[in-house]
């Protein structure tokens, strides 16, 4: 009879991905004009934000990883006040837009507020790309935030490159 030997679990061990996270958020209104992208500042002083790998900063509401690889991004956006016909929410790669999600409103309705949501899976080299989050209204102009829970980004590296 043959013999098993179980004196190397390294198989078995899973692998752990160590690299930037951040939580960012907003506990204050911000104001955004019509029609107009608008970046949205965000700081991880806010609802506990956090930033594992000092990647985010405050002062330009950027996230600029120091490792490169595949980093999950998500982005939560309330905005309020005006009357709403249409919204959008994004994240920029760069300075440019790489993922949007957009909101319509029913013709001839006018809305107060809406919120949305906006994620994406993007390559970041670990050195010069950066992500930023924006907003664009059509109603008029209004603010974006007021709590945490409806205007928020976070991130982490999914895997290196």
């Amino acid at each position: 009879m043959g013999t098993l030997n179980l004196s190397s679990t390294a198989s078995l061990t899973p692998s752990v991905v160590e690299g930037p996270a951040f939580y960012v958020a907003r506990d204050g209104v911000q104001s955004i004009s019509n029609t107009t992208w608008t970046r949205i500042d965000l700081f991880t002083t806010n609802s506990g934000g956090f930033d594992t790998n000092s990647c985010w900063n405050n002062s330009n509401s950027r996230f600029t990883p120091n490792v490169a690889g595949y980093y999950q991004i998500q982005f939560t956006l309330g905005v309020s006040t005006g009357s709403l016909l249409a919204g959008r929410a994004a994240i920029y790669k760069n300075g440019g837009r790489w993922a949007t999600t957009e909101l319509y409103m029913v013709s001839g309705d006018n809305y107060d507020d809406f919120s949305t949501q906006v994620c994406s899976l993007l390559y970041l080299n670990g050195s010069t790309d950066y992500v930023e989050f924006y907003c664009w209204r059509n109603g008029g102009s209004g603010t974006v935030g007021g709590d945490s829970d409806v205007c928020q980004a976070s991130g982490f590296l999914a895997r290196q490159a």
